[in-house]
């Protein structure tokens, strides 16, 4: 049950990862488009450091069904996109 329990945080942290991923990437687009440089090139660094921590955290994941593995690196991909644009 432990093992079973640890993963699906393991899970659910990976998916709020992502989601600060492109929320940050999301508010730096806003702050460039309003002008305001500087506090986008520093919502655009946090979105960076989570984005390695993200990666960090999927390569030490090795009990998640090959689906969601696929689902994760899909969003991963997407991720690294947004933080591009």
């Amino acid at each position: 049950m432990y093992v079973r329990e640890r993963g699906r945080i393991r899970l659910n942290t990976l998916w709020m990862e992502i989601e600060s991923c492109f929320t940050f990437a999301s508010i730096a687009q806003v702050n460039y488009e309003i002008g305001k440089d500087g506090d986008a090139e520093r919502f655009l660094a946090d979105g960076e450091r989570e984005y390695f921590s993200l990666l960090r955290l999927f390569s030490e994941t090795s009990d998640l069904p090959l689906e969601t593995k696929g689902q994760l690196k899909a969003e991963i991909i997407g991720v690294r996109e947004r933080l591009n644009e």
